[in-house]
């Protein structure tokens, strides 16, 4: 089979499309998380390991492997550190921009690559091939190719480390982009030439190692509302269907 990477005849490993690490906040005590359904036919349910599918050679999963584990650092650890509080958004440096670029780019890639449903909403058509030579070749690119926006969700006043939503596909103020919440975190990939709704470079992880990171509250993300709305209206729906069921037996 053909390495996605490298686009050699390998072996393929079966390799996660989010990385193992930021599933860590979403284990119960059985090594579960929990996964929300929007549709009124379907449960919510429980998924025993991360999303895998058979992609990537051993060499190319090594390569991708280093820098999970220092955004595992940056994210989790102690890698980087608070500069300052901006309105909104904590100024946050310390990182390594080559590294640290190049997982945000991989996290993208893959879930573009994935044939899996979860990740349906995610097509970045010739983006696909460019972002696949920065990873083989290692190149980070520039801050303003590819920027992704961090910003940690607050519901009722509290941040979910133990929340996952799949990707979706978006628009922000005429810009296409992509956004995934993986524990508790939105990643909000920006894949246009046009004029983004904040300076990029600003906001964006930049070369320096410094990037700003939103504090906002999931009421005032729309798409994020909506799906939590929806997943209510499922689970009531479903509550109907039970109720008749039982009715009818």
């Amino acid at each position: 089979m053909t390495c996605k990477l490298c686009l050699t005849e390998k072996e393929l490993r079966d390799s996660h499309i989010i990385p193992e690490f930021q599933y860590k906040p979403l284990y119960d005590e059985k090594h579960r998380f929990f996964v929300i359904s929007t549709d009124p036919k379907k449960n919510d349910f429980y998924e025993q390991k991360g999303f895998r599918e058979k992609l990537l050679c051993q060499e190319c999963e090594t390569k991708l492997s280093r820098w999970e584990a220092y955004a595992s650092k940056v994210i989790f650890g102690k890698e980087a550190y608070q500069i300052e509080r901006v309105g909104e958004f904590v100024r946050v440096g310390g990182v390594s921009y080559p590294e640290f670029k190049l997982y945000l780019l991989s996290l993208l890639w893959r879930m573009s690559i994935s044939t899996l449903k979860y990740f349906s909403d995610v097509s970045l058509g010739p983006h696909e091939e460019q972002i696949r030579l920065c990873l083989l070749n290692e190149n980070p690119s520039k801050p303003i190719d590819y920027p992704c926006f961090i910003t940690a969700i607050l519901f009722q006043g509290r941040f979910h480390p133990d929340w996952i939503f799949p990707p979706m596909r978006s628009k922000v103020n005429g810009a296409h982009c992509y956004a995934v919440v993986i524990s508790g975190i939105l990643y909000t990939f920006f894949i246009t030439k046009k004029p983004l709704p904040v300076n990029a470079e600003q906001v964006a992880i930049s070369e320096r190692g410094n990037f700003l990171m939103a504090v906002s509250r999931l009421e005032e993300i729309p798409f994020l509302y909506e799906i939590l709305m929806q997943h209510s209206k499922a689970q009531n729906e479903r509550k109907k269907i039970t109720k008749q069921e039982s009715f009818q037996s």
